[in-house]
């Protein structure tokens, strides 16, 4: 079963969700960015940050996608090693394209997506694999951009588990900040 998110409310998902699961306040905000661009394009941006949280290393694929973008990576091929959710890397694409005016595309493994120099997402994208090695790449092909959508439509599973790692940011309830106003107070009369 899929619900229909609106895409700030999903970008707000994402980002309390990386940082609670230990990534920096920035890193959490680039997460949050990441799953929007690609939820408004249709692609499955949720459910790889998912996998990404709950796997050994999950800032990983995220700083190579920091990087990325920030202009660490500008030569003409990159390559790294397997990553995990590297689907995450492609908004981090699209905004260095944008940013160097160049189209950009990730192989991994026999899949490919393509970004144009505009940082848009090129029709006829391979649904990229949940972790392989990863080549990052110039190209020159032209195509029809896939326009974002407003909604993101997600898996309750997906949702769940990132609702779980956000609720890891919130403070637990004490008796002092009962007393001094927080929630519902001692007596509940709702």
């Amino acid at each position: 079963m899929t619900a229909s998110w609106s895409l700030n409310e999903i970008e707000a998902l994402a980002k309390k969700a990386a940082r609670g699961s230990g990534c920096s306040w920035g890193v959490a905000e680039d997460a949050g960015r990441a799953v929007r661009w690609l939820e408004a394009r249709g692609l499955p941006g949720a459910e790889a940050l998912v996998t990404l949280l709950r796997g050994s290393k999950p800032s990983e694929t995220l700083a190579i996608g920091c990087a990325i973008s920030d202009g660490v990576f500008d030569d003409t091929v990159s390559e790294f090693e397997s990553l995990v959710s590297p689907v995450l890397l492609v908004p981090f694409i699209a905004w260095a394209a944008q940013r160097r005016g160049i189209g950009l595309e990730i192989q991994v493994n026999s899949a490919v997506i393509r970004v144009d120099a505009n940082g848009g997402l090129l029709e006829g994208f391979d649904s990229i694999p949940d972790r392989g090695a990863i080549v990052i790449q110039s190209h020159n092909r032209q195509g029809n951009v896939v326009g974002p959508g407003h909604r993101a439509h997600i898996g309750c599973e997906a949702i769940v588990a990132l609702e779980a790692l956000a609720h890891n940011t919130y403070a637990p309830a004490t008796a002092a900040s009962r007393e001094a106003g927080a929630g519902a107070g001692l007596t509940d009369n709702d």
